[in-house]
C-alpha cells in the first residue's frame, strides 16, 4: 500500500474523528465503551493547523492520522489511529515517522505516549520506553500505559541553527500550537534515530 501524508485540513475534522472511532472498534470493545470514548476521539477543527495533525490518504481516501501536542523539550503524541482497512500496511510506522518529525522541528526532545493497551508493542517495537500507568478517562479502574519515545535532533532545535518551518506535506513542523485534547483513553502515543515499524508489529489503532 502507498500512501502519502499531508497536513490535515479543518473541513476534514469530522470524518478523522470517525476514522478514529473506527479504528479502536478494531480490538473489540464493546458499543457502550466506544460510545463513551467518543468525545476523546473527536478532533476539532482548529487542532487541523496545518502542522501539527497529519493525514496519511491513498487515492483521496484517507487511512490515518497522528497529531502531536504539548511544548518543548517533551511532547505528547496525542493520536495516531489507523482505519482497519490499512492495517498491516505500514500505515502506523509511516505516521509515526512523520510525528517525529513534526516534534523536532518544534523543538521537542521526546514524546510522551498514552497508549491503548492493545497497541504498546507497536510503540515498544519503534523504540519508546514504558514509564508507568494512567487510569483511564473513560473507566478509571482501566490502566493504560504511558510511554516515551526519545527524538533524534533537529538542526532547526539545535543553538545557532536556523529557524525554518518544514512544507506541511513534507515533513511537517514548525512555531503553531495546537490546542490541547483531552486524554484520550484508547489511549493515544529507545533512542533516535526511531526505528520504522514493521507491519508485523501492527498499526495502531489506540
Amino acid at each position: 500500500m502507498t500512501a502519502a501524508v499531508r497536513a490535515a485540513r479543518p473541513a476534514e475534522a469530522a470524518a478523522i474523528s470517525a476514522l478514529a472511532l473506527r479504528s479502536k472498534a478494531h480490538w473489540g470493545y464493546d458499543p457502550a465503551f466506544l460510545e463513551a470514548c467518543r468525545d476523546d476521539l473527536t478532533i476539532r477543527p482548529e487542532w487541523c493547523d496545518g502542522v501539527r495533525l497529519v493525514v496519511a490518504e491513498q487515492d483521496g481516501v484517507l487511512l490515518g492520522y497522528a497529531r502531536v501536542a504539548g511544548e518543548p523539550p517533551v511532547g505528547e503524541l496525542a493520536g495516531l489511529f489507523v482505519d482497519p482497512a490499512a492495517i498491516g500496511h505500514g500505515v502506523g510506522g509511516l505516521l509515526l515517522r512523520h510525528a517525529v518529525r513534526i516534534a523536532a522541528g518544534l523543538g521537542m526532545t521526546a514524546l510522551e505516549i498514552e497508549s491503548d493497551p492493545n497497541a504498546e508493542p507497536f510503540y515498544r517495537h519503534a523504540g519508546a520506553v514504558r514509564t508507568g500507568e494512567s487510569a483511564s478517562t473513560v473507566d478509571p479502574i482501566r490502566l493504560l500505559p504511558r510511554l516515551e519515545l526519545a527524538l533524534p535532533p533537529s538542526p532547526a532545535a539545535q543553538p545557532g541553527g536556523p529557524a525554518r518551518r518544514p512544507s506541511p506535506t513534507a515533513q511537517p513542523g514548525g512555531p503553531a500550537r495546537a490546542a490541547q485534547p483531552g486524554r484520550q483513553d484508547a489511549g493515544r502515543s529507545s533512542g533516535p534515530p526511531v526505528r520504522p515499524p514493521s507491519g508485523r508489529a501492527g498499526d495502531p489503532p489506540r
